[in-house]
Formats: structure tokens, sequence, C-alpha cells
């Protein structure tokens, strides 16, 4: 009978420490956390071939005491030419298609990171997996200490890959079998055949005040490396065509760096109340150009130019006084398709804004105003000193990109740090908001830019200087106000505090607590 009481004893002992074990390991491996990979950024209408697919893979790690091997990320596209490719966790390439460039914007600070038991819990596909017992960061080293969080621009050159439908997954890969990667739920995009768009040459006319009854002539000057490489003796002349009427040229001159052409002003059909004059024509290897030019008709019974309306339904409010140039020009808009509005850059410094709309809609005019000083309706100093208003006849705009360039020197007189920090900035009203702007190309004399907005109205240029004057917000940027380029440094958070090793030690205390009350308790009976 004692002995059957001891085996009930030790029988007691024994649940207790082994329910305890269990009591501690759910402590250490506490409750499931999430691992989330995931794409956003792809625009639903198709990409054009030879134009840039640009996203964000945003990776979060959402547990401060569990520690998820980081070995590499990849991007993975499949479709009619598959691509893949391959970097470090710093945004470095380790292998795959040059194509997939990667700008890593934000990734945590190495003080982040550290070591021990490691679990992941996939957002989307399961339960917990354990890595085991590894350090630190990179190297097939484990991440934790806080919630973490990377964030990569992905951009792909679509110039090589074929027309048709893709799926882009990005994967933060671990090195280990138990979970080799976290994935992204699969994102679509389409790229359709490429379409040339005329090259939009720089030209002059003299005189730019016309009329239209004169039997004069009408001298154009087209300007060689406009856009850079562009060279004016590529030009057939017999293609080009000027004015309402599609007049031909008379004679023609060829000065350094320039081609003249000399049309009947009659034989252009420009009319009184014209505010433009177009060219038209072909260079000798087959493409398109186009140009456009300001004028002012004199001789109508009333002057043109200035304020007041520009075509399909566009009407300036700006006084006349302020303008110093302006530019208008018409498309038809296609629900979530991007249509471009090419302009001639000249002094307003836009070359092309290309609208994605709403809503089907004709005859949709943009006009450029290059402004003398801040705009009438702005009553805040703007961050820049280059001031342009732009407006449409319509509202019905779900994104818009506006393609410009900037003098070198300009830049440099402006104290802008770089060429890289000029920025656009948009007036919503009441403030100025930076725009998402970006360098498309560099040259000796100009940088181009394509900056975001999804509204117009007063814009100016600047950049960033000794301090800052306006930061990104949604209304002008991005949605959410992401911006495109930089790597800011992550700022380390609070170092956790060793919960899981005091819960280790307290539990063990108490385990010894337990057997040595219930020991006592025997040896005191046995007395008895």
């Amino acid at each position: 009978m004692v002995e059957n009481k001891g085996v009930k004893k030790r029988s007691v002992v024994a649940s207790t420490l082994v329910t305890l074990i269990i009591v501690a390991m759910l402590i250490i491996s506490g409750p499931a956390q999430a691992v989330s990979v995931s794409i956003s950024g792809l625009q639903t209408a198709p990409y054009t071939q030879g134009s840039n697919v640009e996203f964000q893979v945003t990776i979060n790690i959402t547990d401060p005491d569990r520690f998820v091997p980081v070995t590499n990320i990849s991007i993975n596209v499949t479709g009619p030419s598959g691509i893949n490719r391959t970097f470090a966790p710093d945004g470095t390439p380790l292998s795959g298609d040059p194509v997939i460039s990667i700008d890593p914007f934000l990734i945590p600070h190495p003080s982040d990171f550290g070591y021990g038991y490691g679990y992941g819990y996939d957002s989307r596909l399961g339960s917990g997996h354990n890595f085991g017992y590894g350090y630190g960061y990179g190297y097939g080293y484990g991440a934790g200490g806080g919630s973490l969080t990377y964030i990569y621009n992905v951009t792909i050159n679509t110039t090589s890959l074929q027309a048709g439908s893709y799926t882009a997954v990005a994967s933060l890969n671990t090195g280990k079998a138990a979970k080799p990667s976290f994935s992204s739920p699969p994102a679509d995009f389409t790229i359709t055949t490429s379409q040339v768009s005329p090259v939009t040459v720089s030209m002059s006319v003299d005189p730019n005040r016309i009329n239209p009854g004169s039997k004069g002539t009408i001298k154009v000057t087209i300007y060689n490396d406009i856009p850079p490489g562009f060279d004016v003796a590529s030009i057939n002349k017999s293609s080009v065509k000027f004015g309402r009427n599609g007049a031909g040229y008379k004679n023609y001159e060829t000065p350094t760096g320039k081609l003249i052409l000399h049309f009947n002003t009659e034989d252009t059909g420009i009319r009184c109340g014209d505010t433009q004059v177009t060219l038209i024509g072909k260079t000798t290897s087959g493409q398109d150009i186009s140009g456009t030019a300001n004028i002012e008709t004199v001789g109508c019974g009333g002057g043109g130019g200035g304020g007041g309306s520009g075509g399909g339904g566009v009407v300036s409010s700006e006084p006349p006084e302020n303008i110093d140039s302006y530019e208008t020009k018409e498309n038809d808009l296609r629900a979530d398709y991007p249509v471009t509005f090419t302009f001639s850059g000249i002094g307003h410094w836009v070359s092309e804004i290309i609208i994605t709309g709403r809503e089907n809609e004709n005859g949709i005019a943009v006009r450029i105003e290059a402004l003398k000083g801040l705009s009438k309706h702005v009553n805040t100093p703007a961050p820049g000193t280059k001031y342009i208003n732009i407006l449409a006849g319509t509202k019905k705009i779900k994104e818009a990109l506006i393609r410009f360039r900037v003098e070198n020197s300009w830049i440099a007189s402006e104290g802008i740090l770089s060429s890289d920090d000029v920025r656009m900035y948009r007036w919503d009203g009441s403030k100025w908001d930076q725009l998402e702007t970006r360098v498309l190309a560099k040259d000796s004399t100009y940088t181009y830019y394509e900056t975001k907005t999804y509204a117009f109205s007063s814009l100016a240029i600047s950049g960033l200087k000794a301090q800052v004057t306006a930061s990104p917000t949604p209304g002008g940027g991005t949605p959410g106000g992401t911006p495109i380029s930089g790597t800011p440094e992550a700022t380390p958070g609070p170092v956790a505090p060793p919960t899981t090793l005091i819960a280790i030690v307290g539990m063990l205390v108490l385990i010894f607590i337990i057997v040595v009350f219930i020991k006592r308790k025997e040896i005191f009976k046995k007395k008895e």
C-alpha cells in the first residue's frame, strides 16, 4: 500500500514537470506571427513595349522575438518572356536578368537584427516554421529584435519582352528547408506592342505676329540636338507640311545646327484668332516629327494671344500680363489608358503630358502657361522660381505624368544640391505639395525629368537645398505619398527586453520550488 502511494506521488511529480515544461515551451514559442510579402503599384492599363514597369515590394516581419532567416530577395516574372532576378537584402544584384533593377527604399538598421531560436508564420499560407538556432542577419542569419520592414522599388525594362500577359511574384528566401521562402500573392500586368511616338522638334517662327491676309513669308527654324541626339540633317524636307493647309516650303537654309524653312503665308491657312501653328514631317528613315510654335494674329480687327480661352473649352483666368507664353494641345482620352499630349517645351520646359483618364472623352485640351512670376491665384510663396500653369478641359483624370527638361546651368544657379534633387511642386488651393519626381536622362546641357500628379493647377520647379520647404503628400504624389527614389536609413527601434530568457529562468525556479516542496513533504511523512 505504501509502495502504491509512492508510485502515485512520483507520477504526480512527473505529470507536473511535463505540464510545466509544455507551458515553458509555449512561452518560448509564443503566438504565431506573420511574415508578409506584397507587390503594389502595378497599373491596370497595359504598359507599352519599351516603357518601364514600376512597382514596389514590401516585406514585413512582425514579431520582435522571432528570428526569420533572410538569405536573399527574388523577383520572378512569368509570361511570354520569363525573367527573374535575385538580390541581397541591401539591394545588391546577385543573379538573374538585368532588365529587372532594384532600388532599396527602406531596409532595417543593422542594430535591429539578432540571434536566437527562429520561427516564421506565413501570413498567407501556413502555420509556424521552426528554423532552429541561428545568428544575426544576412548570411543565413535571422531577423529579429522588432517589427522589421523592407521596401524596394522595382523597375522592369520591357524593351526586350514580348507583348502579352505577365505575372510577378516577390519572395523572401530563407535558405532553410523548414520554409524555403515567403512569397507575395501573384500580381498581374500586361505589355502591348510598341507604338513609336513622333519626335517632338524644337522650332521657332519669325515673325510670330502674323497677318493671315499677308502675301509675305514665314521663316521656321528647327534646332539641332533637341531632343538630344536629333539631327536636323535627317529631316526629309519634301515631307514637311506647315500650318492648317499643310503648306510645303518655298526655300531653305542650312546654317550650322539649324534647318530654316521659308513658307508663303497665304499657303499656310493661318486664320485670325489662331494662337499656334504646327509643323509635321518625316526623317529620311521614316520617323515622324512634329513641332508647335505660339503665334499672334494681327490685322483681324482684334489681337490674339495672352490670356483668355484655349482650345477644347480650356479657359485661363491668369492675368495676361503674367503669361510669358502658352501652348495648347488636344487629344482624345480613353478610360484607364495613357494618352500622350506632346508640347514644344519652349518657355514652359514641358515636352509631354501623359494622361490616364477615368472615362472616354473626345477633344480634350491641355494648356500650359509659362508665367513671368508667381501665379496671381496663389497666396503663398512657391518653393521654386520657375512657375507654370497647367489647365485641362476635364477633371476626370486618374493619373498624369509630366515630362520636362531643365538646363543644368539653371540648377546650379538656383543652389540646388544636384540635378537629382530637382522637384516639381503643385498648388492644391491652400499649400504647395511636392510631387513625385524622378530623373529620366541627363546630358551635358539638360536633365530630363518625369513627375506624377492626379490634378493640374499652378506648379513650380525647384529642388532640395540646404533646407527642404515642402514634403511629399498623398494629394500631390503617389497614393500614400510613397516616394520613388532615395534610400532613407531606418531609425533603430528600441531593443526588446529578453522576455524569453526571463520566462525560462522564472519557470525553472518555479519547477525547482515545486520539486523541493514535494520532496520535503515525502520526507516528513516517512518520519511520521
